[in-house]
């Protein structure tokens, strides 16, 4: 089974902790890219994100691979090493 194949409904500890990778995967490309990251914020009970970093002065790629750059790094996160 595929990591995108895991249906993790109905185990909401596996769902929290895959949020949280994921969006620690954000983190690891904006501070890979240059940027500054300060925090981000998982509301457990929403499941609303917040996060605060600089931002990049060289146009709009940087923040698009933030964006959509946080698979790879989260799988890298769950992977035994």
């Amino acid at each position: 089974m595929e990591d995108d194949d895991l249906d993790l409904t109905g185990n909401p500890e596996a769902m929290d902790r895959a949020l949280a990778v994921h969006e620690a995967g954000h983190a690891i490309v904006a501070r890979a890219l240059g940027a500054e990251v300060v925090f981000v914020e998982i509301s457990i009970a929403t499941g609303n994100v917040a996060s605060r970093s600089s931002k990049f002065d060289d146009g709009q790629i940087k923040n698009l691979a933030v964006c959509v750059g946080a698979g790879g790094p989260s799988i890298c996160l769950t992977r035994p090493h």
